[in-house]
């Protein structure tokens, strides 16, 4: 008996993860082509590409720039995620809301790429730092999930994943990613 609600409850959540994959295919491949295009421009052009999230969107953020530059074999992807110093510097100084803003002051040049992960579209220091790309001229990618949040107004491209299920969305933007890069 155990055995069989356990076996159901696998292929539950390989149903569900089967059924959001669909919703991805139907609905968001024109926008994450257009994604690629921008990164494929990106990487053509040698602009940089600046990655950042928070909570688990930190592994995202490090996860896809280490694939970036893997995939490009040379340093054009970095995470603004990964200078804790310089992170809770700003943070003391300025406030959270500013941690990837004053990390992009002064090395941004115009046609750079930010790639923001929030998974409610609203965290404010994920939307600064979208908003500081767009005033600089960079192509913005916004990865989200629900209804997107203003991360969609912030975003030349939004990735919206059609879930409110933390795993579910994580799982989502891996595979995501790895079109984004191998496609």
């Amino acid at each position: 008996r155990i055995e069989r609600v356990r076996m159901q409850k696998i292929a539950h959540e390989i149903l569900e993860h089967q059924s959001i994959a669909n919703e991805l295919l139907a609905n968001l491949q024109s926008y994450i082509y257009t994604a690629r295009i921008i990164l494929q421009e990106a990487i053509q052009k040698n602009k940089k590409i600046y990655l950042f999230g928070n909570d688990e969107n930190v592994f995202q953020a490090n996860h896809m720039a280490y694939l970036l530059n893997e995939y490009c074999e040379k340093n054009i992807a970095i995470s603004l995620c990964n200078d804790i110093a310089f992170i809770t510097k700003i943070s003391q100084e300025h406030g959270a809301d500013y941690i990837f803003e004053k990390q992009l002051l002064r090395c941004v040049l115009n046609e750079d790429v930010f790639i923001g992960f929030s998974n409610s579209g609203a965290s404010k220091n994920i939307l600064r730092a979208l908003s500081f790309g767009q005033h600089r001229g960079c192509k913005t990618i916004g990865f989200s999930s629900g209804d997107g949040g203003a991360i969609r107004e912030l975003s030349d491209v939004s990735i919206i994943i059609p879930s409110s299920d933390k795993f579910r969305i994580q799982e989502m933007y891996g595979i995501v990613k790895n079109i984004l890069i191998r496609a």
